[in-house]
């Protein structure tokens, strides 16, 4: 009996001592990333004022891309756009969520994926009405709404993040498994780069929205997961 007791007490103090760290390092990720995002912020309200909207980072970002811009960078910046966009992630959370209910059938993932995708949206439709900047002048494709926080560098990190996490989870082949998070890490950046390049976007805008897209994908993962496991059903993973 004393030693079911002392047994349960160790295990009871690891599980503790491992949420604990757990709980510490998305604290610490999610701080740190609505910090950026508020840093950002303010640099764009004193710096914007000043020079009509642009900040002194907006300008050099936007020199240095019209240094190596082109024909052929602009359609691929065009199609590269399109994967952020927010009927394409509707779209394809709705193929995923689908595929991961009858196909694969774990249920978690496709629990996770729109609490992560459609929440995200939410919070960046009312944070753009909240905060009101304008888009920059002379855009490269057509654009409506407001500016900040980039709408598509939120997408990008959480959605792309969320699937990065889902490859690491499911894909049992090493080699494939880490070929698809390097993909997907940078198809992440070049999305958030296509919105600036096609002057849809200033570069705060992007970077505030990076950084709001890594807080709301760790922020949501770290509850799901603990909601996974408080509820007695977790799936393994069955790719």
């Amino acid at each position: 009996m004393k030693k079911n007791v002392k047994r349960l007490y160790r295990k009871s103090l690891a599980v503790l001592a491992l949420f604990s760290l757990e709980l510490a390092l998305v604290t610490l990720i999610f701080s740190v990333s609505l910090y950026i995002f508020y840093l950002v912020w303010r640099y764009v309200i004193f710096q914007g004022e000043e020079l009509e909207g642009y900040t002194v980072f907006d300008k050099r970002v936007f020199e240095w891309i019209e240094s190596w811009s082109g024909p052929g960078m602009t359609t691929f910046m065009e199609i590269v756009t399109v994967l952020a966009n927010r009927n394409f992630i509707i779209a394809a959370s709705v193929i995923l969520i689908l595929y991961f209910l009858f196909i694969r059938k774990h249920k978690w993932f496709s629990m996770k994926i729109p609490v992560v995708a459609l929440g995200c949206i939410t919070l960046n439709i009312i944070l753009k009405e909240m905060i009101g900047r304008a888009r920059p002048t002379m855009p490269l494709i057509e654009a409506f709404g407001l500016s900040f926080p980039s709408g598509h560098a939120m997408m990008a990190f959480s959605f792309y993040g969320l699937l990065i996490y889902i490859s690491y989870r499911s894909i049992s082949n090493k080699i494939l498994r880490y070929l698809t998070c390097i993909f997907l890490f940078i198809l992440i950046h070049l999305i958030a780069l296509s919105r600036v390049y096609l002057r849809v976007h200033f570069a705060t805008d992007v970077v505030a929205g990076l950084a709001l897209g890594a807080a709301w994908l760790f922020l949501s993962l770290f509850v799901l997961v603990k909601v996974e496991k408080f509820s007695g059903r977790k799936i393994e993973p069955v790719l």
